[in-house]
């Protein structure tokens, strides 16, 4: 799915007829509201130039079996497994189901459905296009918050601010709206001085006029909440408890000696009792549905949870170097007084 807001399929067959009949059958068709865009190569060559130029926006590929050679099309979906998203869907569709068998080709060659020709209707090639979608989109979702986390580590090594941490939330929120035809902000902590701040919210467009209105009346709602909210009819919030704990911001005392230095550092953490509260704000083109708000609410709750560990671990990064500021005084002191 790219920012047309089309299910792109790529359909590969060297029978112009096979290309005809499937974009009659999904002309109409929608799913989660989006239509379909196909694109066609006649061969298992062309297929390989489209996918070498967009294949990261490519969906689904249906696949003929026999093209330039009686393997080309077997071919076509290793390279496709070897080089293309893991998200990306095979759908193996032949003429010639006796001489590619099922188990052997699904296994082999990792494909989702095997459709012999003669047998496909414009509901099975509907249903198929479903599943394969559903499949494509939580694949999508697992490697967006996988990359979410491998982000975050890699900041770890030297980011000390916590917008550096925020900017790795952008990616999974960006597949979040595209995946639910969303605008979707998060609100880092409902309790800052300025909420729709650049160091406390990340966006996936432009913040709409009644933006701030919007961010107030969903920092005043309870915890965990999920509904509509009463300014306006399309928009939607949830909230989170990121950390019930935060560092200490009262000095300690200082520790003497070198175990005590490593006690000041590593031992017993003082955390105040005060929590953390985020957003997520969703504005739809219109008021969302029951099963709109469900399904996105059942995708949000990894990327809440991925920021959960990452935010538990920035607030730990930020408690170290205090800890490690209260040593460095500690010892200047010392070198000072002797």
């Amino acid at each position: 799915m790219t920012k047309d807001g089309k299910w792109h399929i790529l359909v590969v067959d060297d029978e112009e007829d096979m290309h005809v009949i499937t974009r009659v059958a999904l002309r109409t068709e929608r799913w989660r509201g989006r239509h379909f865009h196909l694109e066609s190569a006649l061969s298992a060559k062309e297929a390989r130039e489209k996918l070498a130029d967009h294949g990261a926006d490519i969906d689904v590929a249906l696949v003929d079996v026999v093209m330039e050679t009686t393997e080309a099309g077997l071919e076509l979906c290793r390279h496709i497994r070897e080089t293309q998203p893991p998200s990306l869907r095979l759908v193996l569709r032949t003429g010639q189901p006796g001489y590619a068998p099922i188990e052997k080709v699904m296994n082999d060659y990792d494909i989702d459905y095997y459709m012999a020709k003669p047998e496909v209707t414009k509901d099975s090639l509907y249903s198929v296009m479903r599943a394969c979608l559903r499949s494509s989109q939580d694949i999508g979702m697992l490697l967006v918050m996988r990359e979410q986390l491998r982000r975050s580590a890699s900041l770890m090594e030297d980011a000390t601010q916590l917008p550096q941490f925020l900017a790795s939330v952008r990616d999974p929120l960006d597949f979040l709206a595209k995946k639910h035809d969303a605008a979707i902000y998060f609100v880092n902590d409902r309790s800052h001085d300025e909420l729709t701040a650049s160091d406390n919210l990340v966006g996936t467009a432009p913040l709409p006029p009644d933006f701030a209105t919007i961010a107030v009346e969903a920092a005043q709602a309870g915890p965990d909440a999920w509904q509509p909210l009463q300014a306006s009819h399309t928009y939607a919030f949830a909230t989170v408890t990121l950390d019930a704990r935060g560092p200490a911001t009262s000095p300690q005392p200082a520790k003497t000696g070198v175990l005590g230095m490593l006690k000041g550092a590593f031992g017993k953490k003082v955390w105040k009792p005060e929590a953390v509260m985020g957003s997520v704000i969703a504005r739809f083109a219109e008021a969302p549905t029951e099963k709109t708000l469900h399904d996105l609410r059942y995708d949000l709750a990894p990327f809440l949870e991925n920021w959960r560990i990452i935010h538990r671990v920035y607030r730990w990064h930020d408690e170290a170097a205090h800890r490690r500021a209260q040593i460095d005084l500690a010892n200047l002191a010392g070198a000072q007084g002797q």
